[in-house]
């Protein structure tokens, strides 16, 4: 399958918190999940869909806790962002992921590199 659609996901996590997740590009394609800056959300995803540019990478943006369409929180650590990749990718049957972090973002992308270690394949950071 190769369809290039936009697709969003709203997945409950065991703390009561709602992740908003976008998913865009080929279902078939190499995994980016992509971690927004500070401010920032997953609607950045749609510059790269809306161009054409996730026509060769699927990319996958989840938006953290108070940003985009994801329920607040009082607090929320690296591991806990590693923790929302994990399942986000485990709900999407995915195994092996890329990172790419911008600005603020890059912070949670180094997190979630070493945490996901065994599932992550590369790292940029911007």
């Amino acid at each position: 399958m190769n369809d290039n659609k936009v697709r969003t996901h709203r997945l409950p996590r065991q703390d009561s918190r709602l992740l908003n997740v976008v998913d865009a590009g080929p279902i078939d394609a190499p995994v980016w999940f992509y971690c927004h800056g500070i401010p920032g959300s997953s609607n950045e995803v749609f510059m790269a869909s809306e161009t054409g540019r996730s026509r060769e990478v699927r990319l996958i943006a989840i938006d953290r806790p108070g940003y985009g369409g994801s329920t607040p929180s009082q607090r929320y650590s690296l591991a806990e962002h590693s923790d929302d990749i994990r399942a986000v990718a485990d709900h999407l049957q995915i195994k092996q992921l890329s990172l790419l972090g911008f600005s603020g973002g890059g912070v949670f992308a180094m997190g979630a590199a070493l945490a996901l270690s065994d599932r992550v394949q590369r790292l940029i950071l911007v």
